[in-house]
């Protein structure tokens, strides 16, 4: 079940400020900004390893637009480089999951079909640093969350299309095993190769789930009782394992259509899950990632109404700040993720900035970052 504002004609965020150059005042100190726009472009997933680099992934549409190929942008800690897909035959991307433990073990998990196809795939990719190693294609399976812990150990987590059923396979280095799941994991994160959670919800009822793999099995984790309105439940977004001790996830409550009205913020203290009010208002909270400092990052609205109230929302320590996403009169922001730079405080973030009203296709890719 697509969810979220892909699934709500592109409304995306609010955004578009400084492209490259940090003026002026040194982009506000070096706070949010954009810092990176491409054209006929999308970028799905975002994952940083060190201060030198990050990989992107995404869709890049043709002249005219018609079938979107993959896009993969590496960060080399001076410029965002191009990385040239796997050659092969023709295909039409859909979505791209990116995971990574380091700039010679990074990981795209691309959704796609053959041109003039129905075969619907997921295509493992991996990057050792100089070249690509296409792994067999999952087929009939939708990636929606990947993790990569260390080098040789990888997760991938979705959905297998027909008949629907939840889905993880894991790599140990040198093959893929795979199982169904529980859920539809919609987000997933790692401390350590013994401490991954996934987060989704069940196909049949829709009920959230937590799941935790301690190096040996995946368990249910029980959450608490979240009060709704009567026949509404919520679905998750994000989640950030940032120690073992602490973990949040993110979660909205689903209506169907619309910026969905409201939020649910659970932060896991090594024992429990339990419910943390945000003192600001917040709706559809979707992308999460640590601060660096202990705290968190999420991006989510203001206003359940108005899709230029986008916002990072920041928690340290339990004191909170909302900044609006930078932001031009004629733009809007989707962001689809957000990464911490490990060993920093510094963000990045990506997803595609579109002329408000667009409908549907393929505007520009925009990456964004906060601090140095």
């Amino acid at each position: 079940m697509k969810r979220g504002l892909a699934a709500l004609a592109m409304l995306g965020s609010a955004a578009l400020a400084l492209a490259a150059g940090l003026t002026p005042a040194q982009a506000s100190a070096l706070g949010w900004r954009v810092v990176q726009v491409y054209d006929e472009t999308e970028f799905d997933s975002l994952s940083a390893t060190s201060v030198s680099s990050a990989i992107a992934a995404g869709e890049q549409c043709g002249h005219p637009c018609g079938v979107e190929s993959l896009l993969v942008r590496q960060w080399n800690g001076s410029t965002w480089q191009r990385i040239a897909s796997p050659p092969g035959s023709r295909i039409n991307v859909f979505k791209s999951v990116t995971a990574a433990s380091s700039p010679s073990d990074e990981w795209v998990f691309t959704d796609a079909t053959k041109v003039n196809s129905n075969m619907y795939y997921s295509a493992p990719l991996h990057w050792n640093g100089m070249a690509w190693t296409v792994s067999p294609r999952l087929i009939g399976v939708q990636a929606n969350a990947a993790v990569a812990p260390s080098a040789g150990d990888a997760w991938v987590f979705g959905l297998v299309i027909s008949p629907q059923v939840g889905y993880v396979a894991h790599y140990n280095g040198t093959a893929w095993s795979h199982m169904p799941f529980p859920i539809e994991t919609a987000a997933a994160s790692a401390s350590s190769a013994s401490d991954i959670w996934a987060v989704g919800n069940t196909l049949t009822s829709d009920t959230p789930v937590t799941m935790h793999w301690n190096g040996s099995t995946w368990a249910t984790v029980p959450l608490p009782h979240i009060h709704l309105p009567p026949g509404q439940t919520y679905v998750f977004a994000g989640v950030t394992d940032i120690t073992p001790d602490n973990v949040w996830t993110d979660a909205y409550p689903w209506t169907g259509f619309g910026v969905a009205p409201g939020n649910v913020l659970l932060h896991w203290n090594g024992t429990a899950w339990a419910r943390v009010k945000v003192p600001l208002p917040l709706n559809q909270p979707e992308a999460i990632t640590a601060d660096g400092h202990g705290g968190i990052w999420m991006f989510g609205y203001k206003s359940a109404t108005s899709a230029r109230s986008a916002s990072f929302y920041h928690n340290r320590g339990g004191r909170w700040s909302r900044t609006l996403v930078p932001s031009t009169s004629k733009h809007i922001t989707q962001l689809n993720s957000l990464s911490l730079v490990p060993g920093t405080q510094s963000v990045w973030a990506a997803g595609s900035i579109l002329l408000p009203g667009v409908q549907q296709g393929i505007g520009q890719g925009g990456i964004l970052k906060f601090g140095p």
